[in-house]
């Protein structure tokens, strides 16, 4: 079933969400698949947000990456897993107000392809 964009939260994504790009490092990892390497464009993206900017990255739940990338929390999960074990991501736990512990996404391998394809006009 296809989802349609009026489905998906507004905040960040319908506001500060405009799209993803995908540095040619990552797209030529052949130890990536297809959707992984999507999803780090996902990370990224979200991770260069006003709002990620109180937390040091993304702070999207497995449920709101499964909305973006049409899967499963399920999916979200193992690839989340995958490509902390490949050394492309990192997850740490961030503040948030009333002490509450939130998780967030970071892209550490190919961050400097990131940040030159994405800063570029």
């Amino acid at each position: 079933m296809k989802k349609n964009i009026k489905n998906i939260p507004k905040k960040p994504l319908r506001d500060s969400f405009k799209g993803i790009w995908i540095p040619r490092s990552v797209c030529l990892n052949t130890d990536l698949t297809n959707t992984e390497q999507k999803l780090m464009g996902v990370i990224y993206a979200l991770s260069q947000t006003k709002e990620s900017g109180k937390y040091g990255g993304c702070f999207a739940t497995n449920s709101y990456l499964a909305t973006i990338m049409s899967t499963s929390k399920g999916s979200i999960a193992k690839m989340l897993s995958d490509l902390r074990n490949k050394k492309q991501i990192k997850t740490v736990e961030s503040q948030h107000f009333m002490n509450d512990k939130i998780r967030v996404l970071k892209v550490i391998n190919s961050i400097k392809d990131f940040k030159e394809g994405f800063n570029v006009d």
